[in-house]
């Protein structure tokens, strides 16, 4: 039996047709007459039969059931060919599977896809068959690969992404996310389905946590601020050795800083091997070094009362030790101290502070062969460090500097406190750093003279007399027992300036004070002749408190014959010749200034 509208054919019993729709009437069931149709202008009346009589007996279909077939066949192919044009849909969640390794804590998602079983099924969708066994290997799949359909540029584009991808526990969720190119494979006459899954972690084992830093011994030695670090691992990890850490800073250390080890141990590389660390760094607080002293300020009453008697002790040792049987040392008092400690001082393992204790003491001479002179004795205690048993000092290194006193007796020392501390704080000042006090500190202070006014006329005559006491001397034990000194008396004044001033201040000015006399001969050796002694003053300073200081004192310049004699003197018997020598001859060096005294002879 057939559709009477679109010529399907009917299975028995059917009442709707599978391919239009259309109810299937009663008369089409075996054994029913089907009711004739009317219209209008034929109802009631019996329909002509559009039928035609054969030669066999047998009624044909009308032209127009004839019709209604055909649309019916054309409909059917139309919706068969729709049909089989429609991609056949592959839900890719189907290939997809995931995994986990690692550990508790630690794991590891990885999520693949089912290559073969996705290539079967492509295969299969297409009403192709293949060989399962032919396709057990990606490598076989360019093999099975026919009729020119690329399958393996279908799965390229299909890739999976995991989240999250790392420090997984179980019972975590993981989701994959799929993506792929439907345009790419829509020639293939397929479509992918599927977009994310959603998976629980498990099967992941429990990780070993350990400690590395329980156990790794670290010890500071050496003296702040350069103190060493040294670190080893004692501890009873089989996977820790001292190797395994790092630290930020071996040395130059002071108490109080901090130095962060670190243990080189990746949680990717550990894991593999069934643990992880639970610090990877840790800091540890420098303690328990013994340190330089920094500051005269930091060292304590009694240390310094200690060190002071251990001074006195130095300089009485070494005088009585040293000096002649003649000469004498007394009055010794405490002067003051300098405290140096070194620039930029990392690295240094010695000389890194020193404090000088500075006595001064009256030398004398019983036989006269110096004057009597003021002597400074700075004794040098040599690296100072405080620690755990209190403030010790590494070396007592005795007096420093050497002199000349009088300008003929040697001394360790410095018969000039301007040229101790000349030499001891601005000849180091590229290196060491230092502070006076307790009266030294005046001489950090002091000021060039840039004039004869600059001098105070109380140290004018501090000077005068001393010259006027040289010159004396000089003629008491040089000159003849018949030779007559009369009128000795202050001529005038010769100021010397460096046009170059520098921290030499002995170089910086030359102070002339000049003195003329009378000297006779009784048995006439030489005429009556005036003879100028000029006495010469290097490096004046001016101190604090209107003070002064000379640098040095070279004592009478100058010698000439007595005029008609072989007698001489130190000094000039000519006072142009004195003016040539001492002032025009320095022109190049320094200019200068002539008090009214003596511009007769040139200004």
């Amino acid at each position: 039996m057939f559709c009477t509208k679109c010529g399907t054919k009917l299975e028995d019993g059917v009442s709707v047709c599978p391919g239009c729709g259309a109810s299937v009437r009663a008369a089409s069931e075996p054994g029913r007459e089907a009711a004739p149709e009317t219209d209008e202008k034929t109802a009631g009346a019996k329909a002509a039969p559009e039928t035609a009589s054969v030669d066999n007996g047998k009624q044909l279909p009308s032209k127009k059931f004839l019709i209604a077939g055909i649309a019916a066949a054309v409909i059917l192919i139309a919706i068969v060919a729709a049909v089989m044009l429609q991609p056949k849909k592959i839900n890719l969640e189907q290939f997809v599977s995931v995994s986990y390794s690692g550990y508790e804590g630690h794991g590891t998602p990885r999520a693949d896809l089912d290559i073969n079983g996705l290539y079967m099924a492509i295969l299969e969708a297409q009403g192709k068959k293949v060989d399962e066994e032919s396709i057990a290997s990606w490598s076989a799949l360019g093999s099975a690969i026919k009729d020119g359909v690329d399958i393996g540029k279908c799965i390229d584009t299909v890739e999976l992404t995991v989240t999250p991808d790392g420090g997984l526990s179980n019972g975590d969720q993981v989701t994959v996310t799929i993506t792929y190119d439907n345009d790419a494979v829509k020639k293939q006459k397929i479509e992918f389905t599927g977009k994310t899954m959603e998976t629980t972690v498990e099967g992941l084992e429990t990780v070993e946590v350990v400690d590395a830093f329980d156990g790794l011994a670290v010890t500071f030695e050496g003296t702040a601020p350069n103190g060493r670090v040294d670190y080893q691992y004692k501890g009873n990890s089989s996977y820790i050795d001292t190797y395994a850490f790092s630290i930020d800073k071996r040395d130059g250390l002071r108490n109080g800083d901090t130095v962060t080890v670190t243990i080189n141990a990746d949680d990717e590389y550990t894991i593999r091997y069934g643990y992880v660390v639970s610090e990877k760094e840790k800091q540890f607080t420098v303690s328990g070094l013994e340190e330089y002293v920094e500051s005269y300020s930091d060292l304590t009453d009694a240390f310094l009362d200690g060190l002071r008697a251990e001074a006195e002790d130095t300089i009485y040792s070494y005088t009585a030790g040293s000096y002649n049987d003649g000469t004498a040392l007394s009055d010794l008092a405490y002067a003051g101290y300098i405290f140096s400690t070194v620039k930029n001082g990392i690295g240094y393992d010695s000389d890194y502070n020193n404090l000088y204790l500075i006595y001064s003491g009256t030398v004398s001479d019983t036989d006269g062969d110096f004057r009597t002179s003021k002597v400074y004795y700075p004794v040098r205690f040599l690296d100072l460090m405080n620690g755990a048993d209190g403030i010790r000092y590494r070396e007592n290194r005795g007096i420093t500097g050497d002199s000349h006193v009088d300008g003929s007796y040697h001394t360790n020392g410095y018969a000039n406190p301007l040229i101790c501390y000349m030499d001891i704080v601005e000849s180091n000042r590229d290196n060491y750093t230092s502070e006076c006090g307790d009266g030294f500190e005046k001489f950090a202070d002091c000021k060039q003279i840039a004039s004869l006014a600059d001098i105070s006329d109380v140290y004018k005559e501090e000077l005068h007399r001393d010259a006027k006491d040289r010159i004396e001397s000089y003629i008491a034990s040089s000159y003849e027992s018949s030779f007559t000194v009369s009128g000795l008396a202050a001529a005038g004044e010769y100021l010397l300036l460096a046009k170059t001033q520098g921290t030499d201040y002995g170089n910086n000015n030359k102070y002339f004070v000049i003195y003329s006399a009378n000297v006779t001969s009784e048995d006439d050796a030489f005429p009556p002749t005036t003879v100028y002694f000029p006495v010469e003053y290097d490096g004046i300073v001016s101190l604090p408190d209107e003070e002064y200081m000379v640098t040095k004192a070279a004592g009478i310049i100058g010698n000439a014959p007595f005029p008609d004699s072989y007698y001489g003197t130190q000094g000039y018997v000519d006072g142009k010749e004195m003016y040539g020598k001492l002032v025009t001859v320095n022109r190049d060096l320094y200019t200068y200034e002539v008090s009214e005294g003596l511009k007769e002879f040139g200004e």
